[in-house]
């Protein structure tokens, strides 16, 4: 009798052990899901679900101050903040501050990335002094290097930024542009080739340029005998280019082995490509979308005389869409149109009144950022907190000084501000395009004065 009570106790105590440990297991497991969603408890012992946020700052070692109070933790870093609004200030000895206002989602990442803080004891230092104007200075995209001309000449000039001394390369092009003046310049993404649009009179011809090899120069026109009003990279190598021949006829470029496509659409105004779509605006205002072996979708059509902009683009693997409309912006999020799917199936999450009608459309920063221009207005969405933003700068004469901060030249000064016209500063005296090297240590900028054209730098992290 006392073995079968003893035998039957430890059972019992066996079962609610094992009770005690599945609860265990169990609280444990809803505890971290709700820590991995964001649920914190507060100072004033109350539970409640944050957002997280990742900071990070041109130079590290920034004193993070939330909302008045400072962090112990100095960029880069992250923080975990319950929902609403929050100032964020950095600061850091001997650079000026900076500081944004942002808005805390339940469980959302936000990635601060851009905050840019600069040395406040500068010393402008000459780089190169000319006696002419130059007549046009591109920074490369990954920021390593800046080609430049000095006074309409086809002698350019390489400069290579990536270390503490700029070195220079000369670019003799005198034979292949003879006769042409170079109205534009664009570098692709890898930044190893340049499109130049160059004008013989009124007629532009297009012209690549491969870096390392310069002398291999190729006329997109007399390469294919056709007339382009319009070219752009599609690839990131630059091997692969959009054009319009004759204002009309949209065509792809395929430079590795010199082929030209067949006639893609017919009465194009503007085309937009994202992956292997490609949608464009046709002269009857509608919107439509490229098909292989059929008819072309119809997106949407507009009225006749209102003024329409399309860009496609992505981000995080999502698919955006953005039509303006005269003064209006649509921004669409989905799968984009196809025979089995209309416009209506994209998610509408923008739809405002930017108070101007745009000349472009753009994707920036790291294809994050899309923006609408026209002259020193400027409207743009950042996709990563879903946050739209107008502005004006301080003047049109407008350039991305690194892939977040715009630079405007007004009164021979360069001001800057984030890309949402937040944190305008006053930086130094230019009249030229100024950009920041890719390894954040130096800006160079250009100025004129006393009848010579300076390349001028600074020191912007020490």
């Amino acid at each position: 009798m006392y073995r079968e009570r003893k035998k039957k106790w430890r059972t019992i105590k066996l079962v609610i052990t094992e009770i005690i440990m599945v609860v265990a297991v169990i609280a444990t497991v809803v505890l971290l899901t709700f820590f991995a969603m964001g649920y914190r408890v507060d100072k004033d012992g109350e539970l409640g679900q944050q957002g997280l946020f990742q900071i990070q700052s041109h130079p590290t070692g920034a004193v993070v101050t939330i909302d008045g109070e400072d962090l112990l933790a100095h960029t880069n870093t992250t923080k975990l903040l319950s929902a609403g609004e929050h100032t964020i200030t950095l600061t850091k000895d001997g650079y000026d501050s900076w500081t944004k206002t942002f808005t805390s989602e339940l469980g959302r990442l936000i990635k601060i990335v851009y905050p840019r803080l600069f040395l406040q004891d500068r010393t402008p230092e000459t780089m190169r002094e000319y006696e002419y104007p130059i007549s046009f200075f591109a920074p490369a995209t990954n920021r390593d290097a800046v080609l430049y001309s000095v006074d309409n000449s086809n002698r350019w000039v390489l400069l290579d930024v990536r270390g503490d001394d700029a070195i220079e390369k000369e670019i003799d092009l005198s034979e292949q542009l003879e006769g042409l003046a170079v109205a534009d310049v664009v570098w692709d993404e890898d930044s190893d080739k340049v499109l130049v649009k160059a004008m013989r009179g009124d007629s532009p011809e297009w012209l690549l340029v491969n870096i390392s090899d310069p002398e291999s120069i190729i006329s997109l026109n007399k390469e294919f005998d056709m007339d382009f009003s319009a070219a752009w990279f599609i690839s990131d190598n630059g091997e692969k280019l959009m054009v319009l021949q004759n204002g009309a006829n949209l065509r792809t470029i395929d430079l590795s082995n010199k082929t030209i496509s067949g006639v893609l659409a017919k009465d194009v105004v503007m085309a937009t490509h994202y992956n292997d779509k490609v949608l464009y605006l046709n002269n009857k205002n509608e919107v439509r979308i490229l098909q292989e072996n059929s008819d072309d979708i119809i997106v949407s059509t507009f009225d006749e005389g209102q003024k329409i902009n399309i860009l496609a683009s992505g981000y995080v693997d999502s698919n955006y869409l953005t039509i303006t409309v005269d003064d209006k912006m649509y921004i669409y999020l989905g799968d984009y149109p196809d025979s089995n799917h209309k416009l209506d199936d994209m998610k509408l999450i923008l739809e405002k009144s930017i108070g101007f009608v745009p000349d472009t459309l753009s994707v920036e920063g790291f294809d994050e950022l899309i923006m609408a221009r026209a002259g020193r207005k400027i409207a743009v969405f950042d996709a990563e907190p879903d946050k739209f933003s107008t502005f004006e700068v301080a003047s049109d004469q407008i350039f991305f000084v690194d892939s977040y901060m715009i630079g405007a030249i007004a009164d021979g000064k360069l001001i800057v501000s984030d890309f949402d016209g937040t944190n305008v500063r006053t930086l130094t005296s230019a009249t030229g395009t100024a950009f920041i090297t890719k390894n954040n240590k130096w800006m160079y900028y250009l100025f004129s004065g006393n009848g010579k054209t300076i390349i001028n730098r600074e020191q912007i992290i020490d």
